[in-house]
């Protein structure tokens, strides 16, 4: 004959124990869902760190501690979320410049010396850096990462171009000035182990030449 089918034993005990977990379980608070821009901040952060090749889905669903479905309901592709990246990273880029610019004032040395001083005072600087020089590296081998580069260069440039305007320089001698500060300026970006006094020193030094010649400039007009 068969052997009888063991009964199950139920005991209170195990009965309050198994209604107190899924009491645990229902009133736990839930972890908040995910944005489009926690994907975007941890894939820049990859970035930052590794390059864009290492940006992945299945990498960064990981470090979430999510499953991939939370990232398909924001990008639909990992294409997708490279793109926003980098408009996520141009759009940081602007602000900080702007930022710089209205809190330096209306004089035109001064927004130039607080734009030369980005390298040493914009926020996250050490993560910015990073993510600076990744973005180079990228558009070097991607057509997209270079179009949004080449693009803040610009926007660098015609900036400073206008602060050299307004200090009464020739535009005879702005493009060739213009073309120095930005030049200071990703250097600086990109030695962030420089010192503070050494940083300095190289803008005070370059602030020193484009006094010179706004003075010429402005005499020769007279």
């Amino acid at each position: 004959m068969p052997s009888a089918v063991p009964k199950l034993r139920t005991t209170t005990a195990s009965v309050y124990s198994f209604a107190m977990s899924k009491a645990k379980r229902d009133t736990a608070p839930r972890s908040r869902r995910l944005t489009a821009d926690d994907w975007i901040d941890s894939g820049l952060k990859i970035l930052a760190h590794r390059g864009e090749a290492h940006v992945r889905v299945e990498r960064l669903a990981h470090d979430l501690r999510v499953t991939k479905g939370s990232f398909y309901w924001h990008f639909e592709s990992r294409d997708a979320l490279l793109e926003a990246m980098l408009k996520k990273w141009r759009t940081r880029t602007v602000e900080i410049a702007q930022q710089s610019a209205l809190q330096s004032g209306p004089d035109p040395l001064k927004r130039l010396r607080a734009y030369l001083e980005l390298p040493q005072t914009a926020p996250d600087l050490a993560e910015g850096v990073l993510i600076l020089l990744a973005v180079q590296l990228w558009a070097r081998r991607n057509k997209r990462a270079r179009t949004i580069y080449l693009g803040m260069q610009r926007m660098h440039d015609r900036r400073i171009k206008e602060l050299l305007g307004s200090l009464g320089i020739r535009r005879a001698q702005t493009d060739s000035l213009a073309a120095i500060c930005g030049a200071v300026l990703m250097h600086l970006f990109a030695t962030p182990g420089r010192s503070k006094a050494e940083s300095t020193a190289v803008v005070e030094m370059l602030l020193t030449m484009i006094g010179r010649q706004a003075a010429t400039d402005t005499a020769a007009r007279s």
